[in-house]
């Protein structure tokens, strides 16, 4: 991101975090809303049947669509395309699993905080849940952490849905690429994949 730009993004964040903030009810508040803190450390990509924060599905119709909003402020189109895409892919999982794991892959979990009030020195927010996780932090209005930030998908695809195609993709050209020490350096071996 151009640097210029940063300003006009933070900007744009706090405006759609407020307005977010404004249209929920004092108890949707007190789930969304932490202290900006070591609080803001926690997330995870593992599915989970509880998540701290305002879920989604706990929202109507007008707040779901603020909080959409907001999540624009922090990502290109395409971006926000994979995250839509990601948690539609949850649905797919969810008709895949076995009933007892069934309910863990539910789009309606993933939950927005806030950390800190939008417009403060330093605030920051977070849209969490299974295989998204998108964390920002804003100072003074002019600097942007976009950092921790993470997305997955599983399945990896189905039909003509496949989120993160063109991050596959790169990554096996990267890995193409390199001569067998470079790759025995680069690729860590995992267990089995988590559910």
């Amino acid at each position: 991101m151009d640097r210029l730009e940063v300003p006009k993004t933070a900007e744009r964040m706090t405006v759609a975090a407020s307005a977010f903030l404004r249209a929920l009810t004092a108890e949707q508040r007190e789930r969304a809303c932490y202290p900006f803190g070591d609080e803001r450390r926690s997330w995870s990509f593992l599915p989970a049947t509880d998540r701290d924060g305002l879920p989604i599905g706990a929202l109507d119709e007008g707040q779901r669509r603020l909080g959409h909003e907001l999540i624009v402020t922090g990502t290109s189109m395409p971006t926000y395309t994979k995250v839509v895409s990601v948690i539609a892919m949850e649905h797919v999982h969810r008709a895949l699993s076995p009933n007892w794991l069934a309910d863990l892959f539910n789009p309606e979990r993933y939950c927005f905080k806030l950390f800190g009030t939008p417009g403060e020195q330093v605030w920051g927010w977070q849209f969490a849940g299974h295989h998204v996780s998108l964390n920002f932090t804003v100072v003074d209005g002019r600097h942007i952490s976009p950092t921790p930030c993470m997305l997955g998908s599983q399945p990896a695809s189905f039909g003509l849905l496949a989120p993160l195609a063109d991050d596959e993709e790169l990554g096996f050209r990267l890995i193409g690429s390199l001569d067998a020490a470079q790759r025995a350096a680069a690729i860590i071996q995992i267990g089995r994949a988590h559910v």
